[in-house]
């Protein structure tokens, strides 16, 4: 009986993953490299409130705005490789092609980075009402280098997914992660709000408006577009 690798149809999309999931990594190696000891500095000003001090010193080695850029382009892609991962892994997406399933990707990854977009531009909205223009510029920042450790905590979820699809169990592991992401920013942004003598009834409207209300949204939004067999039939 002749053994060998199993055919596998999807092996050329898988091959594109692979080598955005490589070249993601080789940009976290580059600023890595440029800025001293980042990973322990990362931590360090997330878990111990020091990011104004990371802030100020990680221009000496990197641009701002290259900063954020490689971050966020690194969380949200990754973000879409996983659930593109979760999609075909439960049988949504063995129908399509090379090509649509680039267009399906890359529709994913548009989509998370308008969402997110907006998920800050109702944070920028709220900080404008509630707080100062230090406290907000300072939140900018924060929010950043937790852009920064979401994608880096991505890394071995979208592997995960790539090599170990059969371990369902796993499948939690996204979900978790962007909860725990979540919590922190909460806790990140309500930390101020004493000071301001804020309200519950703020903190309640906050919380609703802020947190849970958009991924209500975004998980039904994703439901229907997979589940919606007109829309599926576009990507075919």
């Amino acid at each position: 009986m002749m053994t060998g690798l199993p055919f596998w149809t999807g092996q050329i999309i898988y091959d594109v993953l692979v080598s955005l999931i490589l070249l993601q990594f080789g940009a976290l190696g580059v600023v890595a490299a440029r800025i001293p000891h980042f990973f322990a500095r990362l931590l360090s000003a997330v878990f111990y409130g020091r990011e104004r001090v990371f802030l100020v010193r990680m221009p000496r080695y990197i641009g701002r705005r290259l900063f954020v850029l490689i971050g966020r382009i690194q969380s949200m892609l990754l973000l879409s490789i996983s659930c593109y991962l979760v999609l075909d892994d439960e049988g949504q997406l063995m129908t399509l092609g090379l090509w649509e399933s680039l267009f399906f990707l890359a529709l994913l990854f548009l989509f998370f980075c308008f969402f997110f977009w907006l998920w800050r531009l109702f944070y920028a909205l709220w900080g404008y009402l509630f707080s100062d223009y230090d406290t907000r510029r300072l939140w900018r920042g924060s929010y950043t280098l937790l852009e920064w450790l979401w994608g880096i905590a991505l890394f071995p979820v979208a592997v995960i997914y790539l090599y170990a699809p059969q371990l369902s169990w796993f499948m939690y592991l996204l979900p978790v992660i962007f909860v725990l992401w979540r919590l922190i920013i909460i806790i990140k942004t309500l930390r101020p709000l004493p000071v301001k003598k804020i309200g519950f009834f703020h903190v309640s409207l906050y919380l609703c408006a802020h947190e849970i209300l958009p991924l209500v949204y975004m998980m039904a939004l994703l439901e229907w577009s997979v589940n919606n067999k007109e829309i599926m039939a576009i990507w075919q």
